[in-house]
């Protein structure tokens, strides 16, 4: 089974939702999603023909942006 382990939130390809563009051009994720990502931006890129969007933390107050893998920065 292909799935994604975000603070004990079990998000895999069984549970998936089929998203569509709304006739603004907005994609509105599931509120899971949301509260996961709570505080995020993302970049976005497509990668063989397929939309990635990449989370960056942004710490607003300060203007720092976070980018990569925590562990990297220890």
């Amino acid at each position: 089974m292909i799935g994604l382990n975000l603070k004990n939130k079990n998000i895999s390809k069984l549970g998936q939702k089929l998203l569509k563009f709304d006739k603004n051009g907005k994609i509105y994720f599931p509120s899971l999603i949301r509260r996961i990502f709570r505080g995020y931006h993302f970049y976005l890129e497509i990668e063989g023909g397929k939309i990635v969007l990449d989370p960056i933390k942004v710490d607003d107050g300060v203007g720092r942006v976070e980018c990569g893998d925590p562990k990297d920065k220890e």
